[in-house]
């Protein structure tokens, strides 16, 4: 969208932090060239830089007598897009005010930690992860009939172990690597208990990668961790480890067996 006078264009577009940064200082300028001034803001959950951004461009432009134009998925109907002078200043600051507070308040509900998720236990109970604040997490995509489902056994230990401490271990199904978790809730509960006595909780059947990844997992998947680093589940028993704060500290290959001495030592050193 272009104006063909100065003004400020906000768009939402893709880009990195850096990039929503240098927008947030590009938008601080009172300096306009005779073109069209262009403010970057990132899609999704507004960080806050996208909105210190997107406050300056509304404060210089109303400052500057600049008309507004918003596009890209801006979150005003489209006959509203362009701001004319005649808006009073009342009327704007109430606007952007209330707007603000909006983000604001959307953002502090934001996914920062992983124990601001709700999710599905396996018996179809909504479970609020708030209810692990202080414990050292483990989250593990599991499957019945994989040729790494014997782990249950070293991840119960590891719960029994240091269950006193602080750690919980979180089984979350997955029937996405090669289909071996093709069974119900009910199923699966009965498979882990008869098997494997697993006391640990489990939760309902998910995904854990591509576009109907729950929510969870589309969180654990990006962040930068090691030793694995970020990107989509690989296979089955893939571990994720939290800490007290909810900060997400590890992520260990399925390969990696409950007892490896570098995942014991990262646990240890979390619950003391």
């Amino acid at each position: 969208m272009l104006l063909k006078k100065p003004g400020v264009v906000v768009q939402m577009l893709p880009l990195s932090s850096r990039h929503v940064k240098l927008a947030a200082r590009l938008a601080q300028s009172i300096i306009f060239p005779k073109s069209v001034r262009r403010v970057a803001i990132t899609r999704g959950t507004p960080s806050a830089d996208a909105i210190e951004a997107c406050y300056y461009a509304y404060c210089i432009a109303f400052a500057n007598d600049f008309p507004l134009a918003c596009g890209g998925g801006w979150p005003f109907p489209t006959h509203s897009l362009l701001w004319r002078k005649s808006v009073s200043k009342i009327s704007f600051s109430l606007l952007v005010a209330s707007f603000f507070l909006g983000l604001a308040m959307n953002h502090a509900n934001a996914h920062d930690h992983l124990t601001d998720f709700k999710v599905e236990s396996i018996d179809g109970e909504t479970v609020d992860l708030g209810q692990y604040k202080g414990k050292v997490l483990l989250v593990v995509n599991v499957a019945s009939e994989c040729g790494l489902t014997p782990q249950y056994a070293g991840l119960q230990a590891l719960y029994e172990k240091y269950q006193d401490k602080g750690l919980v271990v979180l089984g979350f199904p997955c029937n996405q690597f090669g289909k071996q978790e093709p069974g119900t809730s009910a199923e699966i509960k009965s498979f882990c208990k008869s098997n494997y006595d697993v006391t640990f909780p489990m939760f309902a059947k998910v995904e854990v990668k591509g576009a109907n990844a729950a929510p969870l997992y589309k969180y654990l998947s990006a962040a930068e961790t090691k030793p694995k680093g970020p990107g989509n589940v690989s296979w089955n028993f893939e571990k994720f480890l939290v800490d007290g704060h909810g900060h997400l500290v590890g992520r260990y290959a399925p390969q990696t067996e409950p007892n490896d001495a570098e995942l014991t030592k990262q646990i240890e050193s979390l619950l003391k």
